[in-house]
């Protein structure tokens, strides 16, 4: 149950929220992944599956911010980045999880949100949010979700965790790790975590069937 004061702050939230992506878009604090770094996620795996095509998988991100944000690093191992986690408004003003924290279905820190920040040099910060499927600048973030960090790793922790969930791709046993093609043609059914990363995430299908077929991991 939530107030009718609780419901206003909401909607004010949600008109802040559209404005500001319009803005965002418009002068470039908001981005796509690009070509590099999903080239680069086609080298680590979760399962059987390479992060270039889990990480553009909505089911397989949405609501798992936790576990899925330390596996963005892959694409940018070499750059300086730390793991944070926080309250952010977008989740802690939604008023069907303040209904679930009052009933006792979500904990304390339902608002909590976990997000990769990775330094580009002294006056850029990209926030990576595996949840969207998107990059913003750290600053824009952090003003549209009102992001409060109340967590942080390093980026030797956010690694480590990483390993801990993923294998490199000369690592891989390809009968034991790999879906046979009919299994995998059920995620193909799967949306992808934007629209406009449809044609991407078909690519990335396309390849790693090609890698079942020849047996080429490294292809």
């Amino acid at each position: 149950m939530t107030t009718i004061y609780e419901k206003v702050k909401w909607e004010l939230f949600k008109l802040k929220r559209d404005a500001m992506y319009l803005y965002g878009k418009k002068h470039n604090k908001i981005f796509a992944y690009d070509e590099k770094l999903i080239s680069r996620l086609r080298s680590y795996y979760f399962g059987p599956l390479p992060l270039s095509v889990l990480l553009l998988l909505e089911k397989a991100v949405d609501g798992f911010c936790y576990d899925r944000a330390p596996l963005i690093v892959y694409g940018f191992l070499e750059d300086e980045f730390e793991y944070m986690s926080g309250d952010t408004d977008s989740i802690k003003l939604n008023p069907d999880n303040i209904s679930q924290y009052r009933e006792g279905v979500l904990g304390e820190l339902y608002g909590e949100h976990a997000i990769i920040v990775r330094k580009i040099d002294e006056d850029l910060e990209l926030v990576y949010d595996v949840s969207l499927g998107l990059i913003f600048e750290k600053d824009f973030y952090f003003k549209l979700e009102n992001f409060k960090p109340r967590v942080r790793r390093s980026k030797n922790e956010t690694i480590d965790r990483a390993n801990f969930e993923c294998t490199h791709v000369s690592k891989l046993d390809q009968e034991e790790r790999f879906f046979p093609p009919s299994i995998l043609s059920l995620f193909e059914k799967f949306s992808a975590v934007q629209e406009f990363y449809t044609d991407d995430l078909a690519n990335e299908f396309k390849i790693l069937k090609e890698k079942i077929y020849t047996g080429n991991l490294s292809k």
